[in-house]
């Protein structure tokens, strides 16, 4: 199983780089077959508490706005605890039915190669290029929003604008990335990934993501303006996006809560080999 995870992994590093941001590429292009999982799937020899560590509180910590607004238990793969992850598989492989076109395992890598590879950055950079050529990056935000007309379009250039504005070309990679650690963590619960290739695939993602800010505001603010951009709506009034910022409100003020874990940890492989010793 370890050969073929790596595999899919070594082709998403390379989806990462193509993006502008990843690990080392790997010495030899990967052929677009690899992009795969093994076509079994094998449960895990080791428990998500044998694996626990700052690395993988930290690849939770990434997705815990969506965890928060959700009403899910923060620091737990997915956002569901492993006692209750059976009675949330059905959940979980549904709304990856509806909102992802996942319906098993083979869908899960070329989904998840096309999320973190691009997602929605490349339509964020065309929008920039496009307000830029139409003098609309040198307005002011209430100018901006001002020349706009009445239609979802200009809650999204909004969300261009702003971004482009405190992170440039990265303005949406939070998003994107989150994401990605987000569809792993449900494909996790779905019974899609075990335990290993979840972590073993959320790596690269988790340290191209990490190298992209400098604290988890960064993180968390790029995923709010990708949200924006892709619900098109505004941040005030009654609307998800203006739900997801306050969810992020209250994630800010908890003492203990997942940003706490030190944004520069050194997000490490815990996993690989962990129950070796006792299978020995």
């Amino acid at each position: 199983m370890r050969t073929k995870t790596t595999s899919s992994l070594l082709v998403l590093s390379c989806a990462l780089l193509l993006a502008g941001c990843s690990p080392a590429a790997p010495e030899e292009p990967q052929e677009e077959e690899e992009i795969t999982l093994e076509d079994k799937y094998e449960e895990s020899t080791i428990t998500e508490a044998d694996v626990e560590s700052d690395t993988v509180r930290w690849i939770c910590s990434t997705y815990a706005i969506d965890t928060e607004y959700n009403g899910k238990e923060h620091g737990a793969i997915g956002g569901i605890l492993p006692k209750d992850k059976a009675a949330h598989r059905e959940d979980a492989r549904n709304a990856l039915a509806t909102d992802w076109n996942i319906h098993s395992r083979d869908d899960v890598m070329p989904i998840l190669t096309a999320e973190a590879g691009n997602g929605q950055r490349e339509a964020y950079e065309q929008y920039a290029e496009e307000m830029k050529e139409e003098g609309l990056m040198a307005l002011s935000e209430e100018e901006l929003m001002e020349s706009l007309p009445h239609n979802p379009d200009r809650y999204r250039k909004q969300a261009v604008y702003l971004a482009w504005k405190k992170y440039g070309i990265h303005g949406l990679d939070g998003w994107d990335y989150c994401r990605s650690l987000r569809l792993l963590g449900d494909c996790y619960i779905a019974g899609y990934v075990n335990l290993e290739e979840c972590l073993g695939l959320s790596l690269p993602i988790a340290e191209a993501l990490q190298k992209q800010y400098d604290s988890w505001e960064g993180v968390a603010e790029s995923y709010l303006y990708g949200h924006q951009f892709w619900k098109q709506e505004p941040v005030d009034g009654e609307s998800p996006t203006h739900d997801f910022w306050e969810a992020y409100r209250r994630l800010s003020s908890m003492k203990d809560g997942p940003y706490s874990v030190p944004y520069d940890t050194v997000l490490t492989d815990t996993w690989t080999g962990c129950g070796d010793d006792e299978k020995a």
